[in-house]
């Protein structure tokens, strides 16, 4: 069994193409949601309204890169998408230290 502490970045909406981050996200619980409350307090500190905005129209690509960022500043081991809502939906996240146990 494969296990790691996982925060919520954000999530992608395939509709409409927007981009709506966890750090205030109503299904997100607060311990969930520290490395995109990182992002948030770097983004104030360097002025990057994309970064401070709840919600932004962007591409997939780009929402991959935000959780890039959010990896780097939670000093995180790795990424990942899963989707959520049928598909339409989909869920960035970023996973710290990998413990692995047997069954």
């Amino acid at each position: 069994m494969v296990t790691a502490p996982v925060q919520v970045v954000g999530t992608y909406s395939t509709k409409d193409g927007t981009f709506m981050w966890d750090w205030d996200h109503p299904s997100i619980p607060d311990p969930a949601r520290i490395a995109s409350q990182a992002v948030q307090t770097f983004g104030v500190k360097h002025g990057l309204d994309v970064l401070t905005t709840r919600k932004v129209a962007i591409s997939e690509e780009e929402a991959w890169e935000l959780t890039a960022l959010a990896n780097y500043l939670w000093k995180a081991q790795g990424a990942y998408r899963g989707p959520a809502n049928g598909g339409t939906t989909l869920v960035y996240m970023t996973f710290g230290e990998l413990t692995i146990t047997k069954p």
